[in-house]
């Protein structure tokens, strides 16, 4: 509890887990409250990891895998 407190009070401590390939966005963790994060630094939005970005990271990774294998 006196985490999420320090981060609401001198921001998150966070490091990169996952960048896209296609896009500008990020999977980040922060060190101090323990949990994750989304970045897209095109709309400029920060929001928490949820199932939906985690969908958008598969997704991704599959059409990179087509692309390699089927050139």
């Amino acid at each position: 509890m006196l985490e999420r407190l320090l981060c609401k009070l001198f921001n998150h401590k966070l490091i990169v887990i996952w960048s896209s390939k296609v896009s500008v966005s990020q999977k980040l963790y922060c060190t101090r409250c323990k949990r994750f994060y989304a970045i897209n630094y095109d709309s400029e939005t920060f929001f928490p990891w949820d199932y939906s970005f985690e969908l958008m990271k598969i997704g991704e990774n599959k059409n990179a895998d087509k692309k390699i294998n089927g050139c």
